[in-house]
Protein backbone atom coordinates (compact mmCIF):
# COMPACT_ATOMS: atom_id res chain seq x y z
CA UNK A 1 0.00 0.00 0.00
CA UNK A 2 1.30 3.47 -0.89
CA UNK A 3 0.92 6.82 0.85
CA UNK A 4 -1.50 8.17 -1.73
CA UNK A 5 -4.00 5.51 -0.62
CA UNK A 6 -4.13 6.65 3.01
CA UNK A 7 -3.23 10.36 3.06
CA UNK A 8 -5.54 13.31 3.47
CA UNK A 9 -5.41 15.01 0.08
CA UNK A 10 -5.41 18.76 -0.52
CA UNK A 11 -4.98 19.95 3.07
CA UNK A 12 -5.66 23.55 4.02
CA UNK A 13 -2.49 25.60 3.69
CA UNK A 14 -1.14 28.99 4.66
CA UNK A 15 1.68 31.16 3.33
CA UNK A 16 4.51 32.60 5.45
CA UNK A 17 2.80 36.01 5.58
CA UNK A 18 -0.56 34.70 6.79
CA UNK A 19 -1.65 35.78 10.24
CA UNK A 20 -1.35 33.30 13.12
CA UNK A 21 -5.00 33.92 13.97
CA UNK A 22 -5.91 32.51 10.55
CA UNK A 23 -3.63 29.49 11.16
CA UNK A 24 -5.27 28.82 14.53
CA UNK A 25 -8.70 29.22 12.92
CA UNK A 26 -7.86 26.56 10.32
CA UNK A 27 -6.71 24.23 13.11
CA UNK A 28 -9.92 24.81 15.02
CA UNK A 29 -12.30 24.62 12.06
CA UNK A 30 -10.69 21.52 10.53
CA UNK A 31 -9.81 19.86 13.84
CA UNK A 32 -6.17 19.44 12.85
CA UNK A 33 -2.91 19.95 14.71
CA UNK A 34 -0.76 20.82 11.69
CA UNK A 35 -1.03 23.25 8.80
CA UNK A 36 1.47 23.15 5.93
CA UNK A 37 3.09 26.44 4.91
CA UNK A 38 3.58 26.88 1.15
CA UNK A 39 5.57 29.58 -0.59
CA UNK A 40 2.41 30.52 -2.49
CA UNK A 41 -0.90 28.85 -3.25
CA UNK A 42 -0.20 28.54 -6.97
CA UNK A 43 3.07 26.65 -6.78
CA UNK A 44 2.17 24.74 -3.58
CA UNK A 45 5.91 24.41 -2.83
CA UNK A 46 6.32 23.34 0.78
CA UNK A 47 8.10 26.00 2.86
CA UNK A 48 7.43 24.49 6.28
CA UNK A 49 4.74 23.41 8.71
CA UNK A 50 3.05 24.87 11.77
CA UNK A 51 1.76 22.68 14.56
CA UNK A 52 -0.38 23.70 17.48
CA UNK A 53 2.68 22.96 19.61
CA UNK A 54 4.78 25.42 17.55
CA UNK A 55 2.33 28.21 18.35
CA UNK A 56 2.35 27.41 22.04
CA UNK A 57 6.12 26.99 22.42
CA UNK A 58 7.30 29.74 20.09
CA UNK A 59 4.76 32.41 21.00
CA UNK A 60 2.64 31.82 24.06
CA UNK A 61 5.35 30.23 26.22
CA UNK A 62 7.55 33.22 25.39
CA UNK A 63 4.84 35.59 26.63
CA UNK A 64 4.04 36.84 23.13
CA UNK A 65 0.28 37.19 22.89
CA UNK A 66 0.06 39.61 19.97
CA UNK A 67 -0.60 38.46 16.47
CA UNK A 68 2.25 37.28 14.34
CA UNK A 69 2.68 35.53 11.03
CA UNK A 70 3.11 31.93 10.04
CA UNK A 71 6.76 32.65 9.34
CA UNK A 72 7.27 33.62 13.00
CA UNK A 73 6.58 30.10 14.28
CA UNK A 74 6.82 27.68 11.37
CA UNK A 75 9.21 24.77 11.32
CA UNK A 76 11.29 24.93 8.17
CA UNK A 77 14.43 23.46 6.77
CA UNK A 78 15.05 19.75 6.65
CA UNK A 79 11.44 18.57 7.00
CA UNK A 80 10.50 14.93 6.87
CA UNK A 81 8.36 14.50 3.75
CA UNK A 82 6.76 11.54 2.05
CA UNK A 83 6.22 11.04 -1.65
CA UNK A 84 3.03 9.76 -3.23
CA UNK A 85 4.65 6.48 -4.27
CA UNK A 86 6.27 5.75 -0.89
CA UNK A 87 5.17 2.55 0.75
CA UNK A 88 3.30 2.97 4.03
CA UNK A 89 6.05 1.04 5.82
CA UNK A 90 8.61 3.58 4.57
CA UNK A 91 6.53 6.41 6.01
CA UNK A 92 6.13 4.52 9.26
CA UNK A 93 9.93 4.23 9.52
CA UNK A 94 10.31 7.93 8.67
CA UNK A 95 7.84 8.89 11.41
CA UNK A 96 9.79 6.82 13.93
CA UNK A 97 13.14 8.22 12.83
CA UNK A 98 11.99 11.87 12.76
CA UNK A 99 9.76 11.34 15.81
CA UNK A 100 6.81 13.10 14.20
CA UNK A 101 3.14 12.20 14.09
CA UNK A 102 2.31 13.85 10.76
CA UNK A 103 4.25 14.14 7.53
CA UNK A 104 3.52 16.32 4.48
CA UNK A 105 3.20 14.45 1.21
CA UNK A 106 4.66 15.94 -1.96
CA UNK A 107 4.56 14.95 -5.60
CA UNK A 108 7.50 14.41 -7.96
CA UNK A 109 7.79 18.21 -8.39
CA UNK A 110 7.88 18.72 -4.60
CA UNK A 111 4.41 20.30 -4.54
CA UNK A 112 2.33 19.67 -1.46
CA UNK A 113 -0.48 17.23 -2.21
CA UNK A 114 -1.44 15.84 1.19
CA UNK A 115 -0.67 14.93 4.77
CA UNK A 116 -0.28 11.48 6.27
CA UNK A 117 -0.84 11.18 10.00
CA UNK A 118 -0.07 8.57 12.60
CA UNK A 119 -3.81 7.89 12.77
CA UNK A 120 -3.91 7.18 9.01
CA UNK A 121 -1.11 4.65 9.34
CA UNK A 122 -2.69 3.05 12.40
CA UNK A 123 -6.08 2.79 10.71
CA UNK A 124 -4.66 0.93 7.71
CA UNK A 125 -1.88 -1.12 9.28
CA UNK A 126 -3.15 -1.58 12.82
CA UNK A 127 -5.54 -4.47 12.28
CA UNK A 128 -2.90 -6.53 10.44
CA UNK A 129 0.30 -5.22 12.01
CA UNK A 130 -0.34 -4.03 15.57
CA UNK A 131 3.32 -4.53 16.54
CA UNK A 132 4.37 -1.93 13.93
CA UNK A 133 1.96 0.61 15.37
CA UNK A 134 3.14 -0.18 18.89
CA UNK A 135 6.77 0.50 17.85
CA UNK A 136 5.73 3.82 16.30
CA UNK A 137 3.89 4.88 19.45
CA UNK A 138 6.87 3.89 21.60
CA UNK A 139 9.24 5.94 19.44
CA UNK A 140 6.95 8.96 19.49
CA UNK A 141 6.45 8.72 23.23
CA UNK A 142 10.13 8.47 24.12
CA UNK A 143 11.23 11.34 26.38
CA UNK A 144 13.63 13.80 24.72
CA UNK A 145 16.51 12.95 27.08
CA UNK A 146 16.47 9.32 25.91
CA UNK A 147 16.82 10.47 22.30
CA UNK A 148 20.07 12.34 22.94
CA UNK A 149 23.19 10.61 21.67
CA UNK A 150 21.40 8.00 19.61
CA UNK A 151 22.86 7.34 16.19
Amino acid sequence: MTVDEIMTANPAVVTPNDDLTAVAGIMRDRDVGIVPVVTDRRSMKLAGVITDRDIVLRRLAEGIFTDGTAEDVMTRGDLAVAYLSDEVHEVLALMREAQVRRIPVVDELDRLVGIVAQADVARYLGPDEPAEIERLLEALSEPPMERVGRG
